[in-house]
């Protein structure tokens, strides 16, 4: 029942911006907002690829020992981390290329979705880093409390929206889902984690910081290359430099994002896959 309304609530969360702007601001604002939600939607659902196959997984552990979170917490630190250098390339990629891209996909009228996409991405990284608590609430059966919340964050978002949309139009509206969600799951949901769940939040938010310094680096070269060839916007360079940036990311995270076992666990993946 509870993942049944969680369902419903997701799809009011992320659904109203849209029927607020349609009353407030017009027609412009909501095909404006809709480009920019396209955006999100792809990036949400990236990061939702890989929790969901640890879920029979962590279904059988907690089934097995439901006091034993010492395994659950293991794959909780190094899933999360293989999510935010998911998360982090392509937020960090739109934040260099997405002006660009926005340009040729949409054409220049569009050209205000950058921002109205790149704020609620912002807002996302904490809840789309910590999917795989997702799966451990429904391993336990615990998504109750998550649910409860989500629903009075939904309707209290849609409450202030309102106002906001009045006053900033869409840029109102995605201002307010950003800081919701931020408060909700960076706040909130990391205490009851923490204090109910017994996920080792420390750890993460650990794991999490380390990695803030690579991260910088990865932008500013991002952004060097791409002043580098900003004189040409077209679909071919546009996908040369997102080639490149990439390339740069991962060398970067590779070599100062991951840890000694991680390097190892990489290069013998790498390996496996040269050879076949």
């Amino acid at each position: 029942m509870f993942l049944f309304l969680n369902q419903i609530v997701d799809e009011f969360y992320w659904r109203t911006d849209s029927l607020i702007l349609g009353a407030v601001s017009g027609s412009f604002y909501v095909a404006l907002n809709g480009t920019a939600s396209i955006i999100v939607t792809q990036y949400r659902s990236f990061s939702s690829l890989i929790h969901g196959m640890f879920l029979p997984h962590l279904t059988k552990q907690l089934l097995k020992d439901s006091n034993d979170m010492e395994q659950v917490n293991f794959l909780f630190r190094k899933i999360s981390k293989i999510q935010y250098f998911i998360v982090a390339l392509i937020f960090t990629g739109f934040m260099i290329f997405g002006k660009n891209f926005i340009a040729l996909w949409a054409g220049d009228v569009y050209k205000d979705a950058y921002i109205l996409a790149l704020i609620p991405m912002a807002g996302l990284i904490i809840p789309l880093t910590q999917n795989f608590a997702i799966s451990v609430l429904r391993a336990a059966d615990r998504q109750k409390f998550r649910t409860v919340f989500l629903l009075a964050s939904a309707v209290l978002n849609f409450s202030v929206s309102i106002p906001a949309a009045m006053k900033w139009n869409a840029l109102g509206v995605n201002w307010v889902t950003a800081i919701f969600l931020l408060f909700g799951n960076a706040v909130v949901m990391n205490i009851y984690y923490h204090k109910v769940i017994h996920l080792d939040i420390k750890g993460y938010w650990h794991d999490l910081l380390k990695l803030f310094i690579p991260t910088l680096i990865c932008v500013a070269a991002g952004f060097l290359l791409h002043s580098a060839a900003s004189f040409n916007v077209s679909w071919r360079s546009l996908f040369v430099q997102i080639a490149a940036y990439m390339f740069i990311y991962i060398l970067i995270m590779f070599l100062f994002g991951t840890d000694k076992i991680e390097k190892q666990e990489l290069r013998k993946l790498l390996n496996r896959v040269t050879k076949r």
